[in-house]
């Protein structure tokens, strides 16, 4: 592992040339990004469309042969609803976040490769290790684990309504680890994309509801219909809408990292299915890890927990 600085594309990326003189580069992973809720002006556009440019630039520089290995996002889809194919990008969605937009271009940037061998994988939401619970830091999905535990406070007989349909989309760090792994290696599979996501991911209100139980808090029994097509229903709805921001400030999440998020979009596997299969290698249903992901957070990354 090599540490450089994706912002120093003039000064080889702050690599020195000792640095890597010796080594003989078979494959080279670009897993470094930004990502923030709030990013300062073309700050993403900068370290993952620009650093991905630079670093390839430096590839192609040092005559690299091998395989170029982009670690891309599933935010690329941006607020697409339905099926994403593994080898589609440009499906006329829209790029809210300067995250997805960043994510997006970059990979446009890799595909068009045409002397450089690639291959690009999309996590979804990459949470902790699955058999230990470990992870170093607690955003994007562990934000519905400090809803579950300040909604804990509430008597568990208290109806909880989910404000949003579809599903949370999280695969542990660990399988990531290992599929890129196998994934890299496994033969033919040049100038392909592959989803590292859960296949068969349960809903938010399942999920939250999973996550309530090892809280001890109340669950969640009904998803409104984003687009009621009963007379007055949203008009009804209009003032639950309103209070959403407030509300969702006050469980611990973040009301720029909900809207940023999309639940109403699926992910095919079909590339990633074929290069595994024999490997015995599969993201693990979220029933067989939450309880390890919960027990690390609640006791290492809650920021409500006591010291």
């Amino acid at each position: 592992m090599l540490e450089g600085d994706l912002n120093a594309p003039r000064h080889g990326l702050g690599l020195s040339d000792d640095a890597v003189a010796e080594i003989a580069f078979d494959h080279v992973f670009h897993l470094a990004a930004g990502f923030a809720l709030r990013p300062e002006a073309n700050e993403l556009d900068r370290i993952n469309v620009g650093g991905t440019r630079a670093l390839i630039t430096w590839l192609r520089a040092r005559g690299f042969a091998g395989v170029f290995h982009y670690v891309s996002s599933i935010a690329a889809a941006g607020d697409h609803r339905g099926l994403v194919r593994e080898d589609e990008l440009d499906l006329g969605q829209t790029l809210h976040h300067p995250y997805h937009r960043s994510k997006y271009d970059a990979e446009q940037l890799v595909r068009g490769l045409e002397q450089l061998r690639w291959r690009i994988y999309r996590p979804s939401a990459v949470v902790g290790d699955s058999r230990t619970g470990y992870m170093i830091r607690s955003d994007g999905s562990y934000f519905l684990f400090s809803m579950a535990r300040r909604l804990s406070r509430l008597p568990a007989w208290v109806p909880v309504i989910n404000p949003r349909p579809g599903a949370l989309n999280m695969v542990p760090v660990d399988f990531v680890a290992a599929a890129l792994d196998a994934l890299a290696h496994a033969p033919g599979w040049d100038g392909r994309t592959f989803h590292i996501v859960d296949p068969d991911p349960p809903s938010m209100l399942e999920t939250f509801n999973m996550l309530s139980a090892l809280a001890g808090g109340p669950r969640m029994v009904w998803t409104p219909d984003p687009q009621p097509s009963r007379p007055g229903l949203a008009r009804l709805l209009s003032p639950v809408v309103a209070l959403r921001d407030r509300v969702l400030a006050a469980v611990g999440v973040p009301v720029a990292a909900w809207k940023a998020s999309n639940f109403e979009v699926s992910f095919a596997t079909d590339n990633i299915d074929a290069a595994l299969a024999g490997t015995g290698l599969r993201c693990p249903p979220q029933r067989e890890y939450l309880a390890q992901l919960w027990d690390y957070w609640a006791h290492n990354l809650d920021p409500d927990r006591r010291s």
